[in-house]
């Protein structure tokens, strides 16, 4: 099999935004195949569709609405190379990083992922990373996860049997169905970790949909959470990784604050809670660094007020 990656692309009524990330996946006989699902778009979509004419584009148009996740499990079920990589309509591949985590994932045959790095860019040109890995490794991100760590769908080449094998995307939820996705994929087995940029994020104003509400989005996520931990029969563990992740909230909102020794409290007890993340390529330097720069500021400000 000369091709062993396939890119689902779902999307709805984004037509100027899926012709600019359609460009950016390269064609040809060595390039990964493509699966655009519309899901019943009215914008012209369909019919742009029809218009292309490469032999490793599929289009698949859905008669009614069925939502993001159920569109990704129609492209899904198409696949026929053994590994796939699902991007937004509205974001932007970076090829030679897929191509980096492609080999990888051929490299490690027990890993059922790899993971890469993603950037977040706004309209005006503004562009910030996301929490990535900083070096080269293979290991289980459950931790992470569990933790509340979330890599974008386009960071990552997933093993199409490890996806199939956890049932796909669950199409009931509203809202943080990449999140199950990944307590599950992480649940299987180690992944390789590599901090090749992959994936250029796209933040607008159109991207959340109906639910906007952080507070929700949260709620969701931390209900996911609790039920990974429980079907992880690992009790102390879990709690032990939960209760390091609500000290990082804590340090985070202390910091936003001005509280910087209330949030270098609350970053040495994440660290020392849960050495999984202590040691995490993901975590263990955004925690580090998070403690060290609340302690320096902290410092500062005490100097100045002596």
């Amino acid at each position: 099999m000369s091709t062993l990656l396939t890119i689902v692309v779902p999307t709805r009524n984004r037509l100027d935004l899926l012709r600019e990330c359609l460009k950016s996946i390269p064609s040809g006989p060595e390039a990964a195949r493509l699966i655009v699902v519309d899901d019943a778009s009215d914008d012209g979509t369909a019919e742009w569709l029809r218009t292309l004419t490469d032999a490793g584009v599929e289009a698949l148009s859905l008669p009614s609405q069925l939502g993001a996740p159920q569109a990704r499990n129609r492209g899904l079920a198409r696949v026929a190379t053994p590994f796939v990589l699902f991007l937004d309509d509205d974001d932007l591949l970076v090829p030679s990083g897929v191509d980096r985590l492609t080999d990888l994932l051929v490299r490690h045959p027990h890993a059922v992922a790899a993971i890469g790095r993603g950037v977040e860019f706004q309209e005006n040109g503004d562009r910030e990373d996301r929490l990535e890995p900083v070096r080269t490794t293979v290991a289980s991100v459950f931790p992470e996860v569990l933790a509340g760590w979330c890599p974008q769908v386009g960071q990552a080449v997933l093993r199409t049997g490890a996806i199939r094998s956890v049932g796909g995307w669950t199409s009931h939820l509203e809202v943080c169905d990449d999140y199950d996705l990944w307590l599950r994929i992480a649940a299987l087995g180690p992944v390789v970790l590599d901090p090749v940029l992959t994936v250029e994020v796209r933040m607008h104003a159109g991207q959340h949909g109906q639910y906007k509400d952080a507070e929700y989005k949260l709620c969701t996520a931390k209900g996911l959470s609790r039920l990974a931990a429980r079907q992880a029969k690992a009790p102390l563990t879990t709690t032990r990784i939960h209760l390091a992740a609500w000290n990082r909230h804590l340090a985070r909102q202390w910091e936003e604050r001005g509280h910087r020794f209330a949030a270098a409290a609350s970053y040495a007890s994440a660290l020392a809670l849960a050495p999984e993340l202590r040691r995490s390529v993901v975590m263990g330097p955004e925690l580090r660094n998070g403690l060290r720069r609340a302690l320096r500021n902290g410092l500062r400000r005490a100097l100045r007020r002596g």
